[in-house]
């Protein structure tokens, strides 16, 4: 059961993470990733201030969702192989 426990920890913090994200900045829409494709793709120079840190909130937002998918992927993996052993160990 302590192997449940941690993957719904896991669950818990990554549900923690996605409201934070959806409440701090909002999730990537279609429009905000095209724009910022369009912006990331002009060269460092060439951009003002405000679209630098579109980009770096953008790609913030980008490697955040990752770290929160795999994380709760874990949890998942975890509640489960936990469950499926304690139902053999019975």
């Amino acid at each position: 059961m302590i192997i449940v426990s941690i993957g719904l920890f896991c669950i818990l913090v990554s549900a923690v993470v996605f409201i934070h994200q959806w409440l701090e900045s909002g999730l990537i829409n279609k429009e905000d990733r095209e724009k910022y494709l369009l912006i990331s793709s002009k060269k460092k120079e060439n951009q003002t201030e405000e679209e630098r840190e579109f980009v770096w909130n953008n790609q913030y937002a980008y490697v955040t969702s990752k770290i929160r998918s795999i994380i709760f992927q874990f949890g998942v993996i975890l509640v489960i192989s936990g469950l499926f052993m304690n139902y053999i160990t019975k």
